[in-house]
C-alpha cells in the first residue's frame, strides 16, 4: 500500500512537471502546428492569402542590439495583413492589422491607429504582395528597381525610401515563397522569418475582413 501511494504521488509529480515543461517552453506547441500535410500545387494566380509562423525581428535607430519575438502573419490580397507578436505564453502581446489604407495596432488593451506610413514605413496595404513574394511591376514603375543578387530579391522603393530583401526561397506547394522578408527604412530595420507558410489556408476564405481591423473589446 505504501508502495502503491509512492507511485501514484511519482505519476503525478511527472505529469504535473510534463504540463509544466510545455507551458514554459511555447515553442514545442508551435512546433507541433507546423505539421500540417503537403497539399495540391497552386498557381500564382490563385494565390489570395498566407498564413505563416514567423519570427520577427527589430532593428531601432541608435541601438545595437534587435528585439526579437515568435509572430503569426496573416495576408490576404489585395491589401490586408495581420501580424501577431506573441508574448511568454503563446498569446498575443501586440497586434498589427492593416486593412487597404487604415492600419490599427493593439497594445495592452488599447487599440491605436498606425499614421499614415507606420506599417513598414509604407502606405498601409502596400506591403502585402512582396510580404507574399509578389513582385508588383505595376507599383515599382515610377518610383522603384528591382535586382537581384546572390538568390536574393532586392526591391527598391525610391519614392518611399524604403528597401526590401527577398531571400531564403523555398517551395511551397510549387510556388516559390520568401521565406525572409528583410526591409530598411529610416534607420529601422525589421525581418520577417518565415518558418512554417500555409497557401490559401481556409481561415481566411470566404469574408475574414472582421480579422484585419481591430474592434475594441
Amino acid at each position: 500500500m505504501i508502495s502503491s501511494g509512492r507511485n501514484s504521488r511519482s505519476s503525478r509529480a511527472a505529469a504535473c512537471l510534463a504540463v509544466l515543461s510545455v507551458l514554459l517552453s511555447g515553442c514545442a506547441l508551435f512546433r507541433q502546428e507546423e505539421r500540417i500535410p503537403s497539399a495540391e500545387k497552386l498557381e500564382r494566380e490563385n494565390l489570395v492569402a498566407l498564413k505563416a509562423h514567423a519570427i520577427a525581428e527589430a532593428q531601432l535607430p541608435g541601438r545595437d542590439d534587435k528585439i526579437a519575438a515568435r509572430a503569426i502573419v496573416y495576408l490576404k490580397l489585395p491589401d490586408m495583413a495581420r501580424i501577431e507578436v506573441m508574448g511568454p505564453f503563446n498569446g498575443p502581446a501586440v497586434v498589427i492589422a492593416v486593412r487597404g489604407k487604415d492600419c490599427s495596432y493593439g497594445l495592452n488593451g488599447a487599440i491605436m491607429p498606425c499614421g499614415e506610413k507606420s506599417f513598414f514605413d509604407a502606405a498601409p496595404g502596400s506591403s502585402v504582395k512582396f510580404l507574399m513574394g509578389s513582385i508588383d511591376e505595376v507599383d515599382l514603375k515610377d518610383g522603384g528597381r528591382i535586382r537581384v543578387e546572390n538568390g536574393m530579391t532586392i526591391l527598391d522603393y525610391e519614392d518611399r525610401a524604403l528597401i526590401v530583401e527577398l531571400s531564403d526561397y523555398r517551395d511551397v506547394r510549387g510556388i516559390s515563397i520568401p521565406f525572409s522578408i528583410k526591409t530598411f527604412a529610416k534607420g529601422k530595420t525589421f525581418n520577417l522569418k518565415y518558418s512554417f507558410v500555409e497557401l490559401n489556408p481556409e481561415e481566411l476564405s470566404g469574408d475574414t475582413g472582421d480579422l484585419f481591423a481591430l474592434q475594441p473589446r
